[in-house]
């Protein structure tokens, strides 16, 4: 009857994926962008509901994939 931690979720990236070298691009040609913390927010939010997380804010989730589609 005793209540059981939340257990730690683990992010496993591959540093061999396109993605995370874009991500490494823009991070090495300007940390500050705001682009690079964008980026990894969607990165991140897309993992979460990949294994059926539901997002924090999904609101800000929706918002940073319009603007990345505005931008193609």
């Amino acid at each position: 009857g005793q209540d059981l931690p939340t257990p730690k979720r683990i992010l496993e990236l591959n540093p061999d994926h396109p993605v995370l070298a874009r991500l490494k691009t823009l991070h090495d040609e300007d940390s500050a962008s705001p682009r690079v913390k964008e980026f990894a927010q969607l990165l991140y939010g897309q993992a979460q509901l990949a294994e059926g997380s539901p997002l924090k804010d999904p609101q800000r989730f929706g918002q940073l994939v319009s603007d990345l589609m505005l931008e193609v």
